[in-house]
């Protein structure tokens, strides 16, 4: 699964993922940055038959942490 994210503002991501009607769970990655090129994070999984709904929230930090809005969802089903 490939996110790409068009708009955003901060240097950080946070991305959640729910499948089916579950809670949203954070997704731990190795590096959260977002690559000033590369606007793109790459997900392996192993789920059959769900509908996964991801949401995306980006931040900023300097002296404090400083978020923004989450994502509009966006649902996957994967068969």
């Amino acid at each position: 699964m490939q996110i790409r994210l068009n708009k955003y503002q901060g240097r950080y991501v946070g991305i959640y993922i729910r499948k089916n009607n579950g809670k949203y769970v954070y997704i731990r990655m190795k590096n959260n940055k977002i690559s000033p090129r590369r606007k793109t994070f790459n997900f392996r999984h192993s789920m059959r038959n769900v509908t996964l709904s991801v949401r995306v929230r980006t931040y900023q930090t300097k002296k404090r942490k400083k978020g923004s809005f989450y994502s509009k969802v966006k649902k996957v089903r994967i068969r």
